[in-house]
């Protein structure tokens, strides 16, 4: 799915914009078996179950009590998945990689 696609089929262009203090929006090009939105030392994780719709699959609220635990590992798998993705500019456009020219 291309961008502009993804932002119809979001709804993005109402709400998303970067100038938004403390929040950012990123595109990933790998895999996911798992929706991950963290908030600080909090996470929502939903997993992609076979023949469930996403409104129907379980949302586990993980929070970071301490080091390690599930809280971490779910945290190291967003962290490695970061990394890779690239930042969404307000016009629904993927910012071109500053260290390629």
């Amino acid at each position: 799915m291309d961008t502009s696609t993804w932002r119809r089929a979001t709804g993005a262009p109402r709400w998303f914009s970067s100038s938004t203090s403390n929040f950012e929006l990123r595109l990933q090009d790998v895999p996911l078996y798992n929706s991950v939105f963290r908030f600080d030392d909090d996470m929502f994780v939903t997993p992609h179950l076979y023949a469930t719709p996403g409104a129907s699959a379980p949302l586990l609220h993980l929070r970071k009590l301490g080091t390690g635990g599930l809280f971490s590992r779910f945290a190291d798998h967003f962290d490695a998945i970061w990394a890779t993705t690239t930042p969404l500019r307000d016009d629904g456009l993927a910012l071109a990689d500053e260290t390629t020219s």
